[in-house]
């Protein structure tokens, strides 16, 4: 792989993500050109963000992540990867339009966020963002019927209450 990274990262390079702060978004370096096969190297070993950008994503409590990077030129192509240690979790590796997105089960960990230059043409960066959702039953989970009230205890559960008349 051929790539020229700009000597930064991410900014912010990090960010956490849970029930206090459900959004984060970054601004991802801007790659010159780059050629290959759509391989990252952990931060560790890329640590000046040559090959591909690294984000650190805290998941503060288990839940629902979606990450999304976009591009404003679709002949450019990036790969969103998302791994927990040294494990996959999601990955998009679409060859067109102008934006990659996954969805996952988190748990309350570190996840490093890879995205990968693959194709680039003419110099471009992309926008990162990423969201977190309440796990199953909590968070808008539940459908309370006429005559009760729906009760959200973040980030464990939403329940619904009896209201009397």
């Amino acid at each position: 792989m051929l790539s020229t990274g700009s000597a930064g990262a991410a900014v912010p390079p990090a960010g956490a993500l849970g029930p206090t702060t459900p959004s984060i978004a970054w601004q991802g370096q801007a790659y010159a050109s780059a050629s290959g096969g759509g391989s990252c190297p952990p931060q560790a070993v890329d640590p000046a963000n040559v090959v591909c950008d690294h984000f650190t994503l805290d998941v503060q409590a288990p839940g629902t992540v979606t990450v999304a990077i976009s591009r404003p030129d679709p002949a450019n192509d990036f790969y969103l990867y998302v791994f927990s240690g040294a494990t996959a979790v999601a990955s998009s590796t679409a060859s067109s339009g102008t934006s990659e997105s996954v969805t996952f089960a988190a748990d309350a960990t570190t996840y490093e966020i890879h995205v990968v230059p693959v194709f680039v043409g003419s110099p471009s960066s992309y926008s990162g963002t990423a969201s977190w959702t309440s796990p199953a039953g909590g968070g808008g989970g539940a459908t309370c019927s006429p005559g009760t009230i729906e009760v959200s205890l973040e980030p464990t559960a939403t329940v619904c209450i009896g209201v009397g008349l």
